[in-house]
C-alpha cells in the first residue's frame, strides 16, 4: 500500500510539474509579445533582430517540448500570441519598407532635379 501511494503521489508531482512548466512557458511568451506589442515602434533594427531571435528560441526550441501537453485552451492561446506575434513584425516590416522607399523617392527627386539642370 505505501509503495503504490508513492507512485502516485510521484506520478501527481510529474504532472503538476509539466503543467506548471508549460504555464510557465506560456506566460513567459504572453510576456515577450506583450512587451514587443507596447514597445516595438521604437525598436530599432538591432533590437528587432534580437526579438526575432527570441521568438524562434520561443518557437523553435521551447514550443516543441510541451505542445504534446498543451490543452486545447493552450494551444489556441499559444496560437493567439503567435499570430500577434506575427502582426507585429508585419506592421514593423512595413514600416521599415515604407522608410526606405521614402529615401528612394528622395533620391528619385534629387536625380530629376539634376537632369532638369
Amino acid at each position: 500500500m505505501r509503495y503504490i501511494l508513492l507512485l502516485f503521489l510521484a506520478t501527481l508531482m510529474v504532472s503538476c510539474g509539466d503543467s506548471f512548466k508549460r504555464t510557465s512557458f506560456l506566460n513567459e511568451y504572453e510576456n515577450f509579445v506583450e512587451s514587443l506589442a507596447k514597445n516595438g515602434a521604437s525598436y530599432d533594427e538591432k533590437k528587432w533582430q534580437e526579438a526575432e531571435e527570441k521568438f524562434r528560441q520561443y518557437s523553435e526550441m521551447e514550443y516543441p517540448k510541451f505542445k504534446e501537453g498543451f490543452t486545447p485552451e493552450e494551444r489556441t492561446k499559444y496560437n493567439s500570441l503567435t499570430g500577434r506575434y506575427y502582426g507585429l513584425l508585419a506592421k514593423h516590416k512595413a514600416s521599415s519598407i515604407s522608410r526606405e522607399l521614402e529615401g528612394l523617392l528622395e533620391q528619385t527627386k534629387g536625380v530629376l532635379n539634376e537632369l532638369q539642370k
